[in-house]
């Protein structure tokens, strides 16, 4: 029987050995087939994608719509940063040069102020007769006027540096409005190419993919296929290994019901030993003859497993090469999803790339719009800056017929003091003249009588004609005198007529430029009021919009810091307009965050310092309420606290006198520490008083210097411990 099923299982296995041989063959032939195939698909794959590649590096080489589009604002704000950081610089160099146009003329009127002091000085000292004293006045009157010369003409050349960073201001628009214009002919160029590109790209995807999904389509149903046969063969593998094990199960079931009994009876006769020690012997015996049989029975299993070797060697063969094949056609499977994946994936890319071209021709019409609203702005701003010059060409004109006027005016009142002058000087002359004159008639009529009385009437005789003749210098000179004291009057009247016109000229100059400082107020409030309703259109991304919204606000400060100078020069209120929407409410807000927080921060000083800090400061106005005291120490305070120390033991008790004693150092010592604390308040708030009126004057240096004081004082203050 043992015989008879050996032959039986050797020819099961020799059929299903041909059978395998067989579908090996049939497999084999299919996958030298395959592979064929998918040598030419993975040519024609290989030749799309370089296609493809080489489109996708000319693409970034001339760079996308969307990079040129952001590259093209970049570039743009960049340029509008540079031109706004120059337009600051000169809006800031054109306040400091008004700035030194103001201090001049405050110089040039400081000077006339002091001319107008040292002529009145000057025709004091010669209603004195103090001739010398007049001269001295008369050199400073000289460098006065020089000083007022030099003044005017340095004032005249600043002026003409206002104009020249005017230019330069009005130069950097034009140059963003030039900067702009090339960013409208870029955006228009791109938003052609995304035209041609949506009519003409599109077709190309379909036709550039058309071949590659088909081939993947191929690829897909033969690895189907294979899948198929390796899924079959793999069935079979499993089915035949199965008949095997199952054929060496019903040929080795007797030999393993015997063994599963002599281990069961090894198992009981190893208890019996350790039970029954006295029948060892025998029981050692029984031992070795079961293990002789049980190695019987093994090496019979091994021998019937040993006539299956070859079978199972080759089944395992077998099923190597099925594994084989399956990992081979996981690997290529693999290939061709990441390659279907990889198509897609380029497929969906160009799809959100027409999206995207989609959404940055939007953007671009956006910011076109933007552009030409900006440009608009920019032009009406240049033209606005036309009128404005107009204006103030306007505006020096009739200025300049008024300081003309007060220029000829000071002309008139120099020359009528260089004729009163000389006037002053000869008639001088003529005083010290007929002084001589009078000294000398005395003499030569003590000279005539004594040449008289002796006799020599020649002598007496040229005497008295000396003196005749010397009445007569006399005489002359005092009419010459009278004539020059009419000269100086008359010129004197004349300077005083013309210091009165120059005085009108002056009240003229200072009305007509109120008058024109609030009419420029006025053009230039209309120029804020403009750029805020243009601001207001200007909402928008971060592109063209906000670098207009950038130029339209440095605009907007250039010219409120015009106003400020105007209305702080000619004492102008201007009250600026309102701003409306959400940026009006997002200032208000912040406005009333501050005060509140403001309050906040006062009312917590106030609790901590209520009784360091009595006294309350006005920084902005500089003044500062007297300091109060805020502690009151009543002396019977601390007598109780005496009586108290005594009351709980202290031999004080026993003698009042030593008490009263210490209770007087008490009250004297509290007397101490409320002096020096008022003393350290007053002291503070005088500080404060200083550091406000540094802060107003910007001298931050000494704010600092006198806020570390103050820290001082007040750390003092604490320390009193009152």
């Amino acid at each position: 029987t043992s015989s008879s099923n050996i032959a039986s299982i050797e020819e099961a296995m020799a059929t299903a050995s041909r059978e395998a041989a067989l579908r090996a063959s049939a497999a084999i032939s299919s996958s030298a087939s395959a592979a064929l195939l998918a040598s030419r698909e993975k040519e024609a794959s290989r030749s799309a994608l370089a296609a493809l590649a080489k489109a996708e590096e000319e693409t970034l080489r001339r760079g996308t719509p969307s990079q040129r589009f952001d590259a093209t604002l970049a570039g743009f704000r960049e340029h509008a940063d540079g031109s706004r950081a120059k337009g600051e610089g000169v809006a800031a160099e054109l306040k400091d040069v008004a700035d030194l146009v103001k201090e001049k003329r405050r110089e040039v009127e400081d000077m006339g102020a002091k001319l107008t002091e040292a002529e009145g000085r000057e025709r004091e000292a010669v209603e004195r007769e103090d001739y010398e004293g007049a001269h001295e006045v008369s050199v400073e009157i000289e460098g006065i006027k020089r000083q007022i010369s030099e003044g005017e003409r340095e004032g005249g050349d600043l002026e003409e540096k206002i104009k020249g960073l005017e230019r330069e201001r009005q130069e950097g628009r034009s140059d963003v409005l030039e900067q702009l214009n090339e960013v409208v002919t870029t955006l228009e160029q791109v938003r052609d190419e995304m035209t041609e590109f949506e009519v003409g790209d599109k077709t190309d995807l379909e036709e550039r993919f058309k071949e590659s999904r088909k081939r993947i389509e191929g690829e897909l149903q033969r690895l189907a296929l294979d899948e198929k046969h390796i899924l079959r063969d793999e069935e079979n593998v499993k089915e035949e290994k199965e008949e095997l094990d199952s054929t060496i199960g019903e040929q080795t079931i007797e030999a393993e019901g015997l063994k599963s009994k002599a281990e069961e009876r090894l198992t009981a006769v190893e208890e019996e030993i350790r039970d029954l020690e006295e029948r060892l012997r025998e029981k050692k015996n029984e031992r070795d003859t079961i293990k002789s049989t049980l190695m019987m029975h093994n090496d019979s299993i091994s021998d019937i497993r040993g006539k299956f070797d070859r079978q199972l060697a080759r089944l395992k063969k077998r099923a190597a090469n099925v594994m084989e094949g399956r990992k081979e056609w996981d690997a290529e499977m693999a290939k061709v999803t990441e390659e279907n994946k990889a198509v897609e994936e380029e497929v969906e890319r160009h799809e959100d790339e027409m999206k995207s071209h989609s959404s940055l021709a939007v953007r671009i019409e956006a910011e076109l719009t933007m552009v030409a609203k900006l440009k608009g702005v920019l032009e009406e701003e240049i033209r606005g800056k036309d009128k404005v010059d107009a204006f103030m060409r306007e505006k020096d004109s009739t200025m300049g017929e008024i300081g003309l006027a007060s220029s000829e005016a000071k002309r008139k009142i120099s020359e009528a003091s260089g004729k009163a002058e000389a006037a002053r000087t000869r008639i001088a002359e003529v005083v010290a003249a007929v002084g001589d004159v009078e000294l000398k008639i005395p003499i030569l009529n003590n000279t005539k009588k004594a040449a008289a009385t002796a006799r020599d009437f020649k002598k007496a005789g040229e005497a008295s004609r000396a003196i005749k003749a010397a009445e007569e210098e006399r005489e002359r000179l005092q009419r010459e005198k009278g004539d020059l004291e009419g000269e100086l009057q008359e010129a004197e009247g004349e300077r005083d007529e013309r210091v009165k016109e120059m005085e009108e000229a002056r009240v003229r100059i200072e009305d007509a430029g109120r008058e024109w400082a609030e009419k420029e107020v006025a053009v230039l409030d209309e120029r804020i009021r403009a750029l805020k309703r243009e601001k207001r259109g200007m909402r928008g991304e971060v592109g063209i919009a906000e670098v207009g919204l950038m130029i339209l606000k440095s605009e907007e400060k250039m010219y409120k810091d015009s106003i400020g100078k105007l209305c702080e020069e000619w004492n102008i209120v201007w009250e600026e307009e309102e701003e409306k929407e959400e940026e009006g409410e997002a200032e208000e807000g912040v406005e009333e965050e501050g005060e509140e927080e403001k309050q906040v921060d006062e009312e917590d000083v106030v609790v901590e310092e209520e009784e360091e800090q009595p006294s309350e400061h006005n920084v902005e106005g500089g003044e500062a309420d007297s300091p109060s005291e805020a502690i009151k120490t009543s002396p019977s305070e601390d007598t109780e606290d005496t009586e108290e120390s005594a009351a709980s033991g202290d031999p004080a008790e026993e003698d009042p006198k030593p008490a009263e004693e210490s209770t007087e150092e008490a009250d004297n010592a509290a007397a101490l520490l409320l002096k020096r604390r008022d003393d350290l308040q007053k002291e503070i708030a005088a500080l404060e008083d200083e550091i406000a009126l540094a802060v107003e004057e910007d001298d931050y240096d000494k704010a600092a210097e006198l806020d570390e004081e103050v820290g001082t004082k007040k750390t003092e203050l604490e320390g009193l411990g009152v």
